[in-house]
Formats: structure tokens, sequence, C-alpha cells
């Protein structure tokens, strides 16, 4: 039985090469991150960055841009019991926002261990003003536990320089902790909030 060789094999070898030089100039930052065409095709006709160039600021960041971040390593006691007082839980960096583009803030928590039967909400925080509730858990008994915990939501900061944070309350004066540490074996990760516009 012959061997069957395929016919175009002399064009495989020029074109792993052309798609090695490729990404070596991806690598370099001379071409755009590799997204949706049709992502990126809006993302330019709304006057986007130029291409192979890194954003700058809000306003020329491609969607899915992170333009905060907030990390927390200990765990965190949630006894604030209203929405006006809520416990700080993870602040995110600040940004400077334009007023027009909208962000989504992801919010994530290997878990929540409560004390007593009750409810946490997790609230969306621009500077010291609650914009609401982005979570609600409800414990059936003491030494409950909840999670992985994500929550997310889109929202349009006003413009300036803005610093979002996540707290937390609960329905009665029973504390719970949102669990996160510093990592390893046996341990919890970190608590994490991220804001990237949309």
């Amino acid at each position: 039985m012959a061997l069957v060789r395929p016919t175009d094999l002399g064009g495989v070898i020029p074109a792993i090469n052309a798609m090695a030089d490729q990404l070596e100039r991806w690598a370099r930052g001379e071409l755009p991150p590799v997204i949706d065409p049709k992502v990126l095709g809006s993302w330019l006709d709304t006057g986007g960055v130029t291409l192979g160039k890194l954003a700058t600021s809000y306003s020329d960041a491609p969607p899915g841009y992170s333009v905060a971040l907030g990390l927390s390593t200990v765990p965190v006691v949630v006894g604030a019991t209203t929405e006006a007082t809520a416990t700080a839980i993870v602040t995110a960096s600040s940004f400077t926002a334009d007023g027009a583009r909208s962000v989504i803030v992801t919010f994530v928590a290997p878990a929540i261990q409560n004390t007593a039967a009750n409810s946490i909400a997790l609230c969306l925080y621009d500077g010291s003003t609650s914009q609401g509730q982005i979570s609600l858990t409800t414990f059936p008994s003491a030494g409950s536990f909840a999670g992985p915990i994500t929550a997310a939501t889109r929202f349009i900061p006003a413009a300036g320089a803005r610093t979002l944070s996540i707290r937390g309350f609960v329905n009665a004066s029973n504390a719970s902790v949102i669990a996160g540490t510093g990592g390893g074996v046996g341990l919890f990760l970190p608590l994490i909030m991220r804001v990237d516009v949309y």
C-alpha cells in the first residue's frame, strides 16, 4: 500500500512560520489582544485605541480591561446590621471614570460562615455611598457554610476618581464571617474584587 502524501504539504511549514511570527508580534505588544472580532470592530468604530498600543486611560480601554483590583487575605467578620453602616470586606484600587462607560464589578469569596440563623447582604459601594445589594445569602442555622460566593453587577460610575468596595451587613446581631486567607495547603484563597471596563 502506497503512502498517501498531502499535496499541500509544502505550504504547511510556511503557514506555521507565519503563525509563529504573529505570536511573536503579539507578545511584543505590536498586535492587539485576541478578542471577539465583533467586539473589537465595534470598539474601534467608537474611537478605541490605535492597534498595537496599550490602553493608557479608562476612555480608551477595550472591553474587559481591568481598571481596578482589590484583594484581602484575612477573614472579615461582618457585624453591621444596616446597609448604611455596612462592614468593609474588600476595596478595589482607585481609578478615574469618564461618567459614560460602564464597568462590570465582580466579587469572589471562598466561603461565608454564620454564627446563628441569619442573612447576610453584600453591597457595592462607590466611596461612602451604597449603590445597592449584589448578593443575599440566608442561613437556616448556626455554623452553616455557603460558598464559594460570586457576585457581579454592571455599574456606570460618575466621572472622576472612583474607589469601589464590597461591604456587608447582617439582618440580626449575629455576625457572619467572609472567609479568605493568603492561600496554601488547607487554607482559603484571598477575597477578590475586580472592576473591568464594559
